[in-house]
């Protein structure tokens, strides 16, 4: 459900996922919210060091994937 609400909200955001099924449900759609629920689950178990937590995360976004940071609000 996160990723086809961040799809709807920010549709520019499609652009980074040009190889997934974007139809309601997917199986793409949900491994990506998975993945989003974990992240965000390992940045309440280390909420003193978030930072930390999720660097590795947050380099292969900005680095790799390339993601503007204007999608980070």
């Amino acid at each position: 459900m996160f990723s086809s609400r961040l799809f709807y909200s920010y549709p520019q955001t499609k652009t980074y996922f040009p190889h997934f099924d974007l139809s309601h449900g997917s199986a793409q759609l949900r491994g990506h919210g998975s993945k989003v629920m974990n992240a965000i689950g390992e940045a309440v178990k280390h909420v003193d060091d978030i930072r930390g937590a999720l660097a590795k995360l947050s380099e292969l976004h900005a680095y790799i994937l390339r993601v503007d940071p204007v999608n980070f609000k």
